[in-house]
């Protein structure tokens, strides 16, 4: 008896040790000092598959291309049951460093399927919970009918706080579908400041708060950011908004946007930067020629050329030497992210940069 006693407990720490080893498999300690470090697509599906790590400090150390590897629900912090209307999953609570480093080629795609909480991060929640200085290349997010919500190329949800992050992609939403944006779907007392979306945004008949950078911003705060997106809804779709869908009591200041806002038959709340607005926007603008629209519900329009004059944002109070940069008359304004030797501010540094600087080379 005492002999199958101690090989019971030999068994039981043996399997302990088993499941340490595997459940924390990334290099690092998981603090801010010593963050779990990703550096290889390995350790990026060790980190993505593990719930264990999405409460701690975490930091990516390379590009990762998701080519090729198709997803059907969020890749961190996915929502496991979309037949209820509350998320099911394990939120994302920690702090995910992006490193300036880039995850591009992300695929999901539900085929047909309500699933909520779509995007790189299902959701990001609390006040602690961060995410910053990560660029998502060539996404494309897609929910079917029947009431998906929450659609981000970043995350779908979010009360926390997301800085100096870009999308570039497409988020498509069925009908139905509701809080779809190209980086953000819903922002709920979080923070969003110096990022940018561009690419699409489209949701199906029926389809309500669809923005280019956030779907709905609720008692969130969004600064110094723009969207380019184009934003379409299917006919009856509501509160669809070149930068944000709808701003629900929250505060949006030093923003633009330039995309396209369209919707179907007896679409309402359309704006080139809001279509819906009960919070405070400040010192933000929506170019009226590129936007196709000459209403907002909040922001001021300006016409192509105004929006690429500095004065428009100096005026405005804009800083224009720490946090943005424009070459006048030829750029909208842009987020000073990119090197000086960056010439075609494509985020890389390549034989472009240097052919248009040996153009200019004798002037």
């Amino acid at each position: 008896m005492r002999r199958q006693s101690i090989t019971v407990l030999t068994a039981a720490i043996v399997i302990s040790m088993v499941f340490s080893i595997n459940a924390y498999a990334l290099s690092g300690s998981g603090t801010e000092a010593d963050p779990w470090r990703i550096q290889s697509l390995a350790d990026f599906n060790d980190f993505t598959g593990d719930p264990n790590y999405w409460d701690e400090h975490a930091r990516l150390e390379i590009d990762v291309n998701l080519a090729g590897i198709p997803y059907t629900t969020a890749v961190i912090a996915p929502d496991t049951n979309s037949s209820s209307d509350y998320f099911q999953g394990t939120p994302f609570t920690g702090i995910f460093e992006g490193n300036d480093h880039t995850i591009s080629n992300l695929t999901i795609d539900t085929a047909g399927k309500r699933i909520d909480y779509l995007g790189l991060f299902g959701k990001i929640e609390g006040s602690s919970a961060e995410v910053k200085n990560l660029g998502i290349e060539d996404c494309n997010i897609t929910s079917g009918d029947g009431h998906p919500e929450f659609l981000g190329g970043l995350c779908g949800y979010n009360s926390g706080s997301i800085s100096n992050c870009y999308v570039s992609g497409s988020v498509t939403g069925g009908h139905y579908s509701e809080n779809l944006g190209g980086l953000c779907g819903h922002n709920t007392d979080g923070s969003i400041s110096n990022c940018y979306a561009t690419g699409s945004v489209t949701g199906g008949d029926h389809s309500d708060y669809l923005g280019g950078l956030c779907g709905e911003n609720e008692n969130g705060t969004i600064t110094g950011c723009y969207a380019t997106d184009s934003v379409t809804g299917g006919d009856d779709s509501w509160y669809l908004g070149g930068l944000c869908g709808d701003n629900d009591n929250g505060t949006i200041s030093n923003c633009y946007s330039t995309g396209t806002v369209t919707g179907g038959v007896n679409s309402d709340y359309l704006g080139g930067l809001c279509g819906g607005n009960t919070g405070a926007v400040s010192d933000c603008f929506w170019d009226t020629e590129t936007s196709g629209i000459s209403t907002s519900d909040g922001g001021t329009g300006k016409t192509t050329i105004q929006m690429k004059t500095v004065s428009t944002f100096l005026d405005a109070g804009w800083d224009m030497v720490a946090i943005w940069n424009i070459e006048e008359y030829q750029t909208y304004p842009f987020l000073r992210k990119y090197l000086a030797i960056d010439t075609n501010y494509d985020n890389k540094v390549d034989f472009f940069d240097f052919a248009i600087f040996a153009e200019y080379w004798l002037w």
